[in-house]
């Protein structure tokens, strides 16, 4: 079996701290399922928050996760600039973009670094979502 590529998942954040937002998307991400061979990042890009997202994001992610959370701020409001700031502070070879809104399986993590692992001339892959409303 080829060994899986790191990951660092970022998610960018402009006051998302709301119940349906980053705490929805905080709980799905934190029950990732991965082999222990596999080293995973969250970098949850707080994009010029007033409503205490980032406070949020520590405050709820567990110490038990596998993966491992960093917080940094991008002042300059602007999903562009907030991206490129997850993108430098990413410290592995595969990194993957949500939403703040986002619900992700259990093998989130796991399958995208299954796939981008497994076809090294690839340099982009991307999923299907499913709409799921509050009403």
């Amino acid at each position: 079996m080829q060994s899986l590529l790191d990951v660092s998942c970022i998610i960018i954040t402009h006051n998302g701290a709301s119940p349906a937002r980053l705490p929805e998307t905080l709980k799905y991400l934190s029950r990732q399922d991965v082999p222990d061979s596999l080293q995973w990042e969250l970098i949850v890009v707080d994009n010029a928050s007033d409503d205490g997202s980032a406070q949020l994001c520590l405050n709820l992610w567990p110490e038990t996760c596998s993966g491992r959370l960093r917080v940094v701020s991008e002042a300059q409001l602007g999903q562009s600039r907030a991206r490129m700031t997850g993108f430098l502070e990413s410290k592995n070879p595969v990194v993957i973009f949500i939403d703040d809104d986002m619900r992700v399986s259990s093998d989130f993590i796991r399958i995208a670094s299954e796939i981008m692992s497994s076809k090294p001339a690839c340099a982009l892959c991307a999923g299907i979502g499913e709409a799921a409303y509050e009403s």
